[in-house]
C-alpha cells in the first residue's frame, strides 16, 4: 500500500513537471521598455516588446519608419521635442490589425504620417503631424478609435482621413490647419466636436455622404470660414455650419476651442471659473445644470471641472 502511494505521488510529480515545462511563457503584468536606454531604436523596442507593453521614448530625434502589429502603448516624453523623422517616402508609423495608443510625438518627413489599417479601439493623442505630401493621419477600415488633441497641419493633400468605411470613431480637440483638405471621410456614425478647422483649402471633404455627428448636442467645432452672425453668451453660433445634405455642425463655436474656456471667448479666466462654480454640484436634468460647464463630460459638475479650468487658467488662443 505504501509503495503504491509512493509510486502514485511520483507519477503526479512527473506529470506536474512536464506540464510546467510545456506552459507558454506568460508575463504576469505588462512591462515598460525605455528608448534609448533599453534599445537604441523605437522599432527594435517594438520588435522585442510583448503585447500590452508600454514603450517610453525619451526626447530626441529618431530617424526611422515604424511598423506595429501588436497591442502596445507608444509614449513620447514631449510632443515638442520627441521627433520621429521618416526621412523618406512611406508611412512614418503604420499599425496593422491591432490596438495601439500613440501619444507625445512630432511626426515629420515621409509620404504619410500615421496609418491605422484594420485597427479598432486605438488612441492617437497629443501628437504633431506636420508637412506630409499625402496624408497626416489615415484610418483605413478602422473603427471605434479616438483621435484627440493633435495638431495636424500643412499636409499637402489631406490632414485627417477616415475611409474604407471607418465608423464610430471620435475626433475631438484637434487643431486641423493649413492642409489641402482638412478632414476627408467615407464612414458613418463618427462623432467630431471641439476641433479647430483653420484655413484649410477645403475644411472637409465627404468622399461619400453618410450620417455623422459634428457636435455633442451642445457644442460643435470652430470653423475659420464660417459666416457667423449671432452668438449666445456661451459663444455658440445660431447658424449651423453646413457640410453636405446629411452632415452639419449645429453648434459651431465663436472662437477656437480651448479646454476650460466655458464661454468660448478664446481665453480661460475668472468668468469661466465662476460659471462652473454657479453650476457646481448639479447633474444632468437638474435645474442649474449647465452642459457648457461640464468640461469632462461626465454629466455632473464637480471639482474635476473646476480643477481642469484652473489648470488652464490664463491660457489664450494662439495660432499654433
Amino acid at each position: 500500500m505504501i509503495l503504491r502511494k509512493l509510486l502514485y505521488l511520483l507519477l503526479c510529480l512527473v506529470l506536474l513537471s512536464i506540464s510546467a515545462t510545456t506552459q507558454p511563457n506568460v508575463k504576469a503584468s505588462p512591462d515598460t521598455i525605455r528608448v534609448p536606454q533599453d534599445y537604441t531604436t523605437i522599432q527594435e523596442a517594438i520588435n522585442q516588446a510583448s503585447p500590452g507593453d508600454t514603450i517610453q521614448v525619451s526626447a530626441g530625434t529618431y530617424r526611422e519608419h515604424l511598423y506595429i502589429n501588436k497591442t502596445l502603448t507608444l509614449k513620447g516624453e514631449n510632443r515638442e521635442n520627441t521627433v520621429i523623422d521618416g526621412t523618406a517616402a512611406g508611412y512614418v508609423i503604420k499599425s496593422e490589425s491591432t490596438t495601439v495608443d500613440i501619444s507625445g510625438f512630432t511626426i515629420i518627413n515621409g509620404s504619410n504620417g500615421i496609418l491605422l489599417e484594420n485597427c479598432n479601439g486605438s488612441i492617437l493623442k497629443q501628437n504633431i503631424v506636420n508637412g506630409f505630401p499625402q496624408r497626416g493621419i489615415w484610418l483605413h477600415y478602422s473603427n471605434s478609435n479616438i483621435i484627440s488633441d493633435n495638431i495636424v497641419s500643412d499636409n499637402l493633400w489631406r490632414g485627417i482621413v477616415l475611409c474604407g468605411h471607418s465608423s464610430k470613431n471620435t475626433v475631438t480637440c484637434n487643431t486641423i490647419k493649413d492642409n489641402g483638405n482638412g478632414l476627408c471621410m467615407t464612414g458613418e456614425d463618427n462623432i467630431l466636436y471641439h476641433n479647430n478647422f483653420i484655413n484649410n483649402q477645403n475644411q472637409t471633404r465627404m468622399l461619400s455622404s453618410f450620417k455623422n455627428a459634428w457636435d455633442n448636442s451642445y457644442e460643435g467645432n470652430y470653423w475659420s470660414d464660417h459666416n457667423r452672425s449671432e452668438f449666445d453668451r456661451y459663444g455658440i453660433c445660431d447658424t449651423p455650419y453646413v457640410i453636405d445634405a446629411r452632415n452639419q455642425d449645429n453648434y459651431p463655436l465663436k472662437s477656437p476651442y480651448i479646454l476650460g474656456d466655458v464661454n468660448h471667448d478664446a481665453k480661460v479666466n475668472i468668468i469661466d471659473i465662476s460659471t462652473i462654480a454657479i453650476a457646481f454640484g448639479t447633474q444632468l436634468g437638474e435645474e442649474k445644470w449647465n452642459p457648457h460647464a461640464d468640461i469632462d463630460e461626465n454629466s455632473k459638475i464637480d471639482i474635476l471641472d473646476i480643477s481642469t479650468a484652473a489648470k488652464n487658467f490664463g491660457k489664450e488662443w494662439k495660432h499654433p
